[in-house]
């Protein structure tokens, strides 16, 4: 069995578990408050501006980088349990230049601060290319690439990821993080992509169906139901999109699709 890692996500474990961030709230120039997570800054922000709503608040953002050989011990370590489970053909995919989501959206991971990747990702990723062969993916992303490598495949293979994005794609998946081995389905990948059709991702600035979440989804499309998926999606973009549904859904379509096929562009024929 072929193993195929998605190895984007360990440039990222890697380099920020080598990091120290802290957040300072400031107001007028003075330290008003400090944190150590983001939601702890939502948190004190919410409830000050309930007490003084006038109050001008600015957040500052702190990082501190530990030593590059931290960093590249984290994603050697990283690699080894990527691959433990004992298959020696593998290949490693890390996402390059340019993507053609953004052709469709420009807003796609719009809300992410460029100052939350790793500080050291360059490093990082020349290490996975000189050391581990990694293949540099242009145009789209890894994710893409490991995808339509397995749907093609002529011999068995697995892909090796933490991304929830790559639950949309049948065969063998390696998860780990958690360190299960499972398979999906075709009909059960084609379910998993309906119900981000739905929800949207929030992660990658995609928008679904407002006040569409998790759970709200699988009422909408029990899994019962998932061979109608076709027609309850679209019955659910027309309710909640009626001037310009069938355009919204297959730009949402295309964004978190995982191609199956190279340079395929997802419709409502696939």
């Amino acid at each position: 069995m072929k193993l195929l890692i998605d190895a984007d996500s360990a440039i990222y474990k890697a380099g920020l578990s080598n990091e120290a961030r802290s957040y300072r709230i400031l107001c007028d120039d003075f330290v008003a408050a400090e944190f150590k997570y983001m939601k702890e800054v939502n948190s004190w922000l919410k409830e000050a501006r309930e007490k003084d709503p006038d109050a001008v608040f600015e957040v500052e953002k702190h990082k501190e980088v530990g030593p590059l050989h931290h960093s590249l011990a984290n994603l050697k370590s990283l690699c080894h349990v990527m691959t433990e489970i004992k298959h020696k053909d593998r290949a490693l995919y890390i996402s390059g230049e340019g993507n053609f989501r953004y052709d469709i959206y420009p807003q796609y991971k719009g809300h992410r601060d460029p100052n939350d990747k790793p500080k050291q990702e360059k490093e990082l990723r020349e290490y996975l290319i000189r050391y581990w062969d990694a293949e540099v993916v242009d145009g789209e992303e890894a994710d893409d690439r490991v995808s339509y490598m397995q749907c093609m495949a002529q011999e068995p293979t697995c892909i090796v990821t933490i991304d929830k994005d790559l639950l949309n794609t049948p065969g063998w998946h390696y998860n780990y993080d958690k360190k299960t081995l499972f398979e999906i389905t075709t009909e059960e990948a084609d379910y998993n992509f309906a119900l981000q059709l739905l929800t949207g991702d929030a992660t990658d600035n995609i928008p679904g169906i407002k006040g569409v979440g998790a759970k709200t989804a699988r009422k909408i499309l029990p899994e019962e139901r998932r061979n109608e998926w076709k027609d309850i999606v679209v019955g659910a973009y027309k309710d909640a999109y009626p001037e310009d549904w069938e355009e919204t859904l297959i730009r949402n379509g295309r964004l978190l699709w995982m191609r199956r096929e190279p340079e395929q562009m997802w419709d409502l024929t696939l």
